[in-house]
Order: C-alpha cells, then structure tokens, then sequence
C-alpha cells in the first residue's frame, strides 16, 4: 500500500528500463528531500529568521513542482533538474545563514553532487558537481576578503541546531547510498532476466534444432521406405507396358500406329510412369544429400571423354528436334570426382537445354586454369539458344519443388528437381553452378570444379578471373 502512495501517477512503462528506474529514485530523493527540509523550515519559522524561510520554502515549492512534474512529463531530467535546483536554494540558503563556508551547513554543499549524480546521472552529476565547486569557492573567497556572513540561529540553540544538521546530512547520505543499492538491483534483476532470456532462447533453438534434425532423418526414412514400396510396382507397370506397346508394334505388321488409341495409351501409361520413376528417385537423392548421408567415391575422371559420351547419348534426341548439340573442350584434362555425380550434373544441364530449345544449338564448353584463389579449377559451360529464363525466376531456380513458370502445367517434370540436385552435387564438390539467361535468347549454365589435374604439358596456366554476370570464367 505505501508502495503504491510513494509511486503514484509514476509511469509504469517506458521505452528504456532505466528510466524507468530513474522515475523511481527520482521520486523516492524528492520525498527524502522535502522530509528533509521540513524541520528546518519549521525552526526557521519558529525563530522568525525570514531569509530561511524564503530560501527554505521556495525550495519545498521546487520540490513539490519537480514530484508533480515527474508524474506530467515523459522525461525524468525535467523533475530532475527542479529538484536540484530546489536543494540548491535550500543549500545556499542555509550556508549564507550560518557563516558561511567551514561551518556544519556547509556540509550540504558536499550532499548536493551526490543527489545528483544518483537523479541524473552522469551529465547532472558534472554539472551540479560544478555548482558546489563555484558555491565553494565562492564563500570561501569571501571569508579570505574578510567578508563576515551573518549566523542567523540562536545563541543558545546552535549546539542542537548543528547537530540537527548533521544527523540530516548522515540521512541524506545514507538514502543515496541506498537508492544506489536499489538502482543497482534493478539493474541486476534486468540483467539476470535477460540472461534468463537468453539462456530460454538458446535452449529453445536447441530444442528447435533437434526437432528438425528429427524430422529431416523421419523424412529421409519415409523416402527410403516409400521409394523402395512405389518404385516396385512402377517398374513392373514399365515393364508390362513396354512388353504391351512391343506386341501392338508387332501385331501391326509394319503399319503405320500414328493416331492409334491403343498404341497412344500405351505410350502415354509407359511415358508417365518413367516420368514418375526419375520424380521418385530425384525426391530419395534430394533427401539424401540435405541429410548428410550422401558420400562421395572419387576417381580420375577424363572430363572430355565424359562430356563427349554424354553428347553421343543425347545426339538422337537433338537430331530428332532439329538441334546441334556439341562439345568444343577438346584439351585433355583429369579432376578427382565422383563420376557417376559428376555425370548426373552434366546430364541434368544438358537434357534441360535440349528438352526447352525448339530450334538452334546447344553448345558445351570449358577451360582450365588457375581459380582467384589459386587453386587449380575447370569451368564448364552448357549454353543453349532456348526460351531463356526471367530474372525473378532465375532467383528460385535451384529451389527444390519451385514451379518454373515456362514449364506446362500438371507435367511432373516441373516440379524442377533436377537443377536443385545439380546444385547440391556440385556443392558436394566444393564446386559453384551459376546461371546467365535472356528470355527468349537462352540460357548459359556453368559449373567451376575446383582442384583438378592437368595432364600433358602445359607452359603456362591462364588465370581466371571471378565469374562475371552469366558465372563464366574468362582467361586474363
């Protein structure tokens, strides 16, 4: 309840938690102050010594107006300053009326710094701090011109009056350092309720941590166990519908099955359940790698030999359309990789620069050299003269699961798992795979495999510069 009558009309919230605090000691040094002054103000009165009782009651005036303020203004500085300036008057009043400097009042001059370095901190503290040195030097300047100030109290009643003084000035010191001490533990309990904070946070994403890791291993789990149950039935319906469209071709004799129901349904059954195969397992080696659990078996690998094997594979499908499809890194190099990933990068990249390029070429180039950071890298790109690929998508391209735009609607095949997987196989080894394209001009995708081994005689290695805008590494 007293509690609640001290801090009344205080705010209880601010922006910053130590004004908060300062409201408070603010609040509490006025009400000590006021309490303070009182029995002077009623000595003056009662020995009619006018001068202490203007001096005296302009500065319980202050202090009454800096405890109203306190509760009017949103700053505590305002109440702050009409408190000092309230203790003061009070002071000076009460140094000037005993003689000046070197008696027992004088000693509120030394009180005065103190209340305010504990209301204002710091920069009131400096301030007042220079008040008192001025006030000081000032009665003492006067006392060495032989300047007489007047000793206002009765003759008989100044024992008691300066011990009166002193008991009030050992209050006041004691109240600052217990205001002190309670700023202190405020600070201390916002401190420990940080760490509080902050230890609950840590272990927080802790928990949050394991949960995910949890969830990424019960997610692989479900992939190696669902992909082992559907892939079963999936390649038993490949394999009867391969069996079926064979006998249909035979049972023709030679004839032409172009618009044939039977023969399109077929197609379309053996087509979409590959189609579902290749979504399967892109799902089971995206959930691999995002595990951890996929490990790398390297080897020397002849790259160009890779890539012209590659391009034999794929050159029916780019004669069926139309397309030249060629490799131009003829020069002999090796790199330590591993080559059934390696080849699932560079099939990905090359099969989606066929399968979205209606007319022109795709083309596959390298070169070899020094990387910026002085290792040895190759840098090899597959550059079509397809449909090309806008900015914003180029962002989300190696998300896994992003529906690119160009991609039709309801074909598995968009859900664009390829490229992501080709993202994280290259990353695998300690490669980088960038994009350059221009809607409706094609696109340019390059992968830089660092640390490999050049075979045959090489005078001098061409140092590559950083990628520019389309990741193609230039020779400098």
């Amino acid at each position: 309840m007293i509690k609640g009558i001290v801090y009344w009309g205080l705010p209880q919230q601010t922006e910053k938690s130590n004004d908060l605090t300062r409201y408070r000691v603010t609040n509490n040094t006025v009400i000590l102050s006021a309490l303070l002054a009182a029995p002077f103000l009623v000595r003056a009165i009662h020995w009619g010594i006018d001068l202490r009782i203007i001096a005296l009651s302009l500065s319980e005036a202050l202090l009454i107006l800096s405890f109203l303020s306190l509760r009017w203004f949103r700053s505590p500085l305002v109440g702050v300053h009409f408190a000092l300036s309230g203790i003061a008057l009070g002071t000076l009043g009460a140094v000037y009326s005993n003689g000046g400097f070197g008696h027992v009042a004088s000693g509120w001059l030394y009180v005065l710094p103190l209340f305010a370095g504990l209301m204002g901190g710091v920069h009131a503290g400096m301030i007042w701090t220079g008040f008192s040195l001025v006030s000081i030097a000032a009665f003492w300047f006067a006392s060495s011109l032989g300047i007489v100030l007047p000793v206002l109290t009765p003759g008989p009643d100044q024992a008691s009056f300066d011990k009166l003084q002193q008991l009030m000035q050992f209050l006041a010191i004691a109240g600052c350092m217990l205001a002190y001490l309670y700023q202190v533990k405020e600070v201390d309990d916002a401190l420990l309720g940080k760490i509080k904070h902050l230890n609950q946070e840590v272990a927080d994403r802790k928990k949050a941590e394991l949960d995910a890791f949890a969830a990424s291993r019960t997610k692989s789990e479900f992939f190696a166990s669902m992909s082992h149950e559907l892939r079963t039935p999936l390649n038993s319906v490949i394999g009867f519908s391969e069996r079926l469209i064979r006998r249909r071709i035979n049972n023709a004799g030679g004839e032409n099955l172009e618009g044939d129901r039977e023969y399109d349904a077929l197609r379309s059954i053996h087509d979409n359940g590959k189609n579902l195969l290749a979504m399967i397992n892109g799902l089971l080696s995206l959930a691999k790698i995002e595990a951890g659990q996929e490990s790398l078996i390297r080897s020397p690998i002849n790259l160009p030999l890779l890539l012209n094997s590659l391009v034999d594979e794929f050159q029916p499908l780019a004669l069926s359309n139309n397309l030249v499809l060629e490799n131009t890194l003829t020069k002999d190099c090796e790199i330590y990789a591993d080559e059934s990933k390696i080849k699932q990068v560079f099939v990905n990249l090359i099969s989606n620069a066929l399968k979205y390029t209606e007319e022109g070429q795709v083309e596959i180039s390298g070169i070899t050299g020094l990387g910026p950071n002085g290792g040895n890298q190759v840098s090899v790109s597959v550059k079509d003269t397809g449909v090309g690929i806008s900015e914003e998508e180029q962002g989300q391209l190696f998300d896994p699961y992003f529906d690119k735009s160009l991609h039709k609607q309801g074909d598995v095949k968009a859900l664009g798992l390829g490229l992501p997987i080709t993202k994280r196989l290259v990353e695998l080894h300690d490669g980088v795979i960038s994009v350059s394209s221009v809607v409706g001009r094609g696109s340019e995708f390059t992968v830089c495999l660092p640390e490999i081994c050049m075979v045959g005689a090489r005078p001098e290695i061409p140092v590559l510069e950083p990628a520019n805008k389309g990741g193609m590494l230039t020779n400098k």
